[in-house]
């Protein structure tokens, strides 16, 4: 549960690191501390199109909703039941933003961006402990690539747990030969009293963006 002037937010999620073939049905310490930022500064999103890459069970997506006035969001990720976990949490907690229209839930696989399977122009890209699996990278950063050329001046926001260096340095190196800038944020303002997670870890948040 988060609560933060309040604005509450009820998720369901598993305890299990995997569940039903997939880690995406619970919400990985990078998610919080993307929402510090985020609540921190919530200019970032205010009145911007948004779209999450591997929402997982929601939190960000229905916190950053409820909190930071999104003109839309769109939470996505590539597994069904993650989907069907998310549109759960999302109706629970974004009922009236649902039937607007304002918030959206959809399947997006990062091995098929290149096919303009998807339409989004977004302003505003955000995703959260998705840099983990080092076959999966290419696919990554040409789906990062793909939406920040979708709309010009589009940035996108990405939250790390620096598990593995490696991995991570291999994601840098593909953004650069893409083409794509990165830069590291400071870190926010930790919300001690609101998210509950092992601070001691490495993170890291890069703003994307192209020139």
């Amino acid at each position: 549960m988060y609560d933060q002037n309040k604005c509450s937010v009820t998720i369901k999620i598993s305890t299990s690191l995997l569940s039903q073939g997939t880690t995406g049905l619970q919400t990985w310490e990078a998610s919080y501390y993307l929402l510090e930022l985020l609540i921190a500064d919530k200019d970032l999103l205010l009145g911007k199109c948004t779209v999450e890459l591997g929402c997982g069970a929601g939190l960000v997506g229905i916190a950053a909703v409820k909190t930071c006035n999104p003109s839309k969001y769109v939470l996505t990720d590539c597994h069904e039941t993650v989907l069907e976990t998310v549109m759960e949490n999302v109706k629970i907690n974004c009922k009236d933003e649902v039937h607007n229209g304002l918030v959206g839930v959809s399947r997006f696989d990062w091995t098929e961006s290149h096919q303009s399977q998807h339409s989004y122009e977004a302003d505003v890209i955000l995703a959260a402990d998705v840099i983990f699996d080092p076959s999966v990278t290419p696919a990554l950063v040409v789906t990062l690539k793909v939406l920040l050329q979708s709309k010009a001046g589009s940035k996108a926001y990405v939250a790390s747990t620096i598990r593995n260096i490696d991995t991570y340095l291999q994601f840098k190196r593909h953004l650069k030969q893409n083409g794509v800038e990165s830069a590291v944020l400071p870190k926010p303002p930790p919300l001690t009293d609101t998210f509950f997670y092992d601070r001691t870890k490495d993170y890291e948040i890069l703003m994307l963006f192209i020139q």
